[in-house]
Formats: structure tokens, C-alpha cells, sequence
């Protein structure tokens, strides 16, 4: 489930904050990102499927409001990241057992937000993928495991595959452990990056929401309008 919503709608902040989305049970909010309203997304599962679209495929809503379907999931697989496209890249993933590729965004085909998406990284032994970001070639990459160990190496260290090839281990394991986030530690310019999930079970419920007045229906959002135009990046 995604949504844009107008960042003038966060304008009276509260000391306990305020409630930014409404979020079903069993869900949780993997991602946020500051938009223009130009960009391409793309989504990325722990199965190894993808879905790029517009952005504009997004519904602008209010804060309590759950959002819109961003791309279909079936039996356990779950959102790893998303991606907003503001330029020529390749899209990095990584799996538990640290096998990594670059591939060209140029080679996802560009859909219609809700549908079930396509290959990313093909199902092998290889495990779940963790981890899918935004990279250059002058960017790095930290490789962090469950045992804590780090491995930072360069981004175009990592091959670039297309979208059927399995890729190439990038870290060295010891038995039992596993790749738990992948993060990039410096680029040229900014980039939309996503942390990978981590692999260790649901995060602590924090504390709840202090009273934001009510809420809208479960699932349903009020459109508010255009977007703001945002000159974040300079462009």
C-alpha cells in the first residue's frame, strides 16, 4: 500500500507527532522518501519480483488514509524496498547469502501500479533478497551481516546482470550467517536509497499515537489535489 500525501498537511506538528499513515494490521511502513511528483518508483520483493511506474499513478491523500496498491503479492512474499527514479542508473540486489548484480532500470519494463510485477532476481538457493537500492558507479556499498560483520565495497564491483541472472557472492559467509542490510555510503548527487529489511523477526510496536482526531474509513483516502511542487533537488 503506498500514497503521496501534501507535505503542507504536516504543517502543525505535535510534541507526540501526528499520525502520517493509516496502516493495516500486520503491516508496517517500510519506506519514506521526499517527491516532486515527476519521478518514476519501483518496488522490489523478497521473492525477486519488481514493478516500475509513474508516480503519478499514486494517489495524492490525507494523513490517515491506508493508500492505494502499489504492486500484488503472493503467499509470504513481502516488500523489500522502493526505489524513486530521478535518473540513469542501475538498480542494486542483494540476497541473504550475499549474491549481488547490478541491472540497468532501462531493463524493467515500465507497468501500471497493482500488478504482480516482473523477474528481478530468479529463485535459487541463494535465499530471499534483503536489500534493493539505487546506485552509480562511483557510489559504495556497506554489506552488513546477522554476526556483525561488514564488508564496503565499491558499486561497480558488483557485476551488471540482466534481470534473469542470478548474480555473484559479494561477501564471504560463515555457516548460519546471512546478509541482514545493505546501505549505500556515498554517491554522486542524491539518490533514493533503501535499507534492506532485516531478517530477524517483526520490529517492537512502539508506543501508540496520541489522539489526531478522527480518522477516515479503513482503505479509503480523500483526495486533496494536486501535489505540491517541491524544488528539492535544485532541478
Amino acid at each position: 500500500m503506498m500514497k503521496r500525501t501534501s507535505l503542507s498537511e504536516f504543517s502543525n506538528p505535535r510534541a507526540g507527532g501526528v499520525k502520517a499513515a493509516g496502516v493495516k494490521k500486520g503491516d508496517r511502513v517500510m519506506e519514506v522518501t521526499l517527491s516532486d511528483g515527476t519521478a518514476e518508483l519501483m518496488l522490489l520483493s523478497t521473492g525477486g519480483r519488481a514493478i516500475r511506474f509513474g508516480e503519478t499513478d499514486v494517489s495524492v491523500m490525507g494523513r490517515t488514509a491506508v493508500g492505494v496498491k502499489g504492486m500484488g503479492l503472493k503467499g509470504t512474499d513481502e516488500i523489500v524496498g522502493m526505489i524513486m527514479i530521478r535518473r540513469e542508473s542501475t538498480v542494486l540486489t542483494v540476497t541473504e547469502d550475499a549474491t549481488s548484480k547490478r541491472t540497468p532500470v532501462s531493463e524493467f519494463p515500465l507497468q501500471k501500479r497493482g500488478g504482480m510485477g516482473t523477474l528481478a532476481v530468479p529463485a535459487s538457493t541463494a535465499g530471499r533478497v534483503v536489500a534493493a537500492l539505487e546506485v552509480l558507479d562511483a557510489d559504495e556499498v556497506m554489506f552488513i551481516s546477522y554476526t556483525g560483520k561488514v564488508n564496503r565495497i565499491a558499486a561497480d564491483a558488483v557485476p551488471v546482470q540482466g534481470r534473469r541472472t542470478q548474480g555473484r557472492k559479494m561477501m564471504k559467509l560463515t555457516v548460519g550467517d546471512r546478509i541482514v542490510e545493505v546501505t549505500r555510503t556515498q554517491g554522486d548527487g542524491p539518490a533514493s536509497t533503501s535499507l534492506a529489511e532485516a531478517a530477524s523477526g517483526p520490529d517492537r510496536m512502539g508506543e501508540a499515537d496520541p489522539p489526531d482526531g478522527p480518522d477516515e474509513p479503513d482503505g479509503v483516502g480523500r483526495p486533496d489535489g494536486p501535489d505540491r511542487q517541491l524544488d528539492l533537488l535544485g532541478e
